[in-house]
């Protein structure tokens, strides 16, 4: 019961701040759409420039003067973002703002983001020899599921049409795909009454019948050589559930058990004890806050120490996970890594960021 009081003196705390605002909007119906990783990157860089307004980064600007905060848009595989913090007193201006967003998009910086998009492939993909790596491995993992697409290609970047873009925006910046998130000192009275007021006279749109491609099962191991000038990496990934299948605390357990810092099992057996990394971590794919709508993958990451192969590594990984497999767990063990989930959980909740 005291966790629990804990839980909810986060939330009344959160309460209390300021409000934070978010627009989600799903991806999952707009995989079918060519593009559709690169198309959502530029939306997401002309957050500040989608609006009619004449005066370049206006809608930024008058975000800014009122005292706004944390303005900015993320894209996922499956959801893309848009969010704000402001005092509570400008929450009619926020339902202003984003619904002239809606229904007055102008793009007129398409252009220069592009370019920014193009760029930022260069730089983070291009350049970066475990963000390669990490490319091939997801495009090896994946045959048909559009997670498989990393990083939209830099040609078919460079090839999109401001046109391209707007016909994605009118097709799928529609009412029923929204999710509104406002966390923080505001009435839910009027929060209503302003919902109605800017969004309740746009008018619903149109979805096209959802294309949905499912991954097939993997029949045999696959595996990738990247050959790059940088020091030696591995990765192996392992397919696991959805985020919101019943086995999914159990990756999050083990996920916990074998890669959760310098006291994780992997780190102790072969950074401390054998010595033969020099650093190893665990992830999942996609990741985010909101977790994979479909099945996505379990990650190791190692790198070996100097002259130590990849091959020697890879066996130390396998024998750490076929104890794992083979010995129970001990209670002491899991009931550490169970509050470390709790106790990461509940520090989200402080903030309205976290509960938005």
């Amino acid at each position: 019961m005291a966790k629990e009081d804990t839980v909810w003196a986060k939330i009344d705390e959160a309460r209390r701040q300021l409000p934070y605002l978010k627009i989600n909007y799903p991806d999952k119906v707009a995989e079918q759409e060519k593009y559709i990783e690169s198309l959502q990157m530029i939306l997401d860089s002309l957050a500040e420039a989608s609006s009619q307004y004449v005066v370049q980064n206006e809608f930024d600007g008058i975000y800014t003067r009122h005292g706004a905060a944390e303005f900015n848009a993320s894209t996922g595989y499956d959801h893309t973002n848009y969010y704000v913090s402001l005092p509570s007193n400008r929450l009619e201006l926020w339902f202003a703002m984003e619904s002239d967003r809606l229904k007055n998009p102008a793009f007129r910086e398409f252009f220069t983001e592009r370019s920014v998009v193009s760029e930022e492939r260069r730089l983070s993909v291009e350049n970066n020899p475990d963000t390669k790596l990490y490319e091939q491995v997801i495009g090896t993992a994946y045959m048909a599921h559009p997670y498989k697409i990393f990083w939209e290609w830099q040609s078919e970047v460079n090839n999109l049409t401001r046109q391209d873009l707007e016909n994605f925006f009118r097709k799928y910046y529609i009412p029923q795909e929204m999710t509104v998130a406002i966390v923080g000192n505001v009435k839910l009275a009027e929060v209503k009454r302003l919902a109605e007021k800017y969004f309740g006279d746009i008018p619903r749109g149109t979805l096209p019948e959802p294309i949905y491609t499912e991954e097939p099962p993997q029949t045999g191991e696959r595996r990738i050589d990247v050959n790059y000038e940088s020091s030696p990496a591995l990765y192996i990934a392992f397919h696991k559930t959805a985020f919101d299948s019943p086995e999914e605390p159990v990756f999050q357990i083990i996920q916990r058990l074998l890669g959760d810092g310098r006291t994780s099992r992997l780190y102790k057996a072969l950074v401390l004890d054998k010595q033969t990394c020099l650093d190893i971590s665990v992830g999942e794919f996609p990741g985010g806050e909101l977790g994979s709508e479909d099945p996505g993958l379990f990650l190791i990451f190692a790198y070996p120490k100097e002259g130590v192969s990849t091959a020697e590594v890879e066996k130390g990984v396998y024998e750490e996970l076929e104890k794992l497999a083979a010995t129970p767990v001990d209670e002491k063990e899991l009931t550490k890594r169970k509050n470390r989930i709790d106790a990461d959980f509940i520090w989200g909740l402080q903030s309205n960021i976290g509960l938005a």
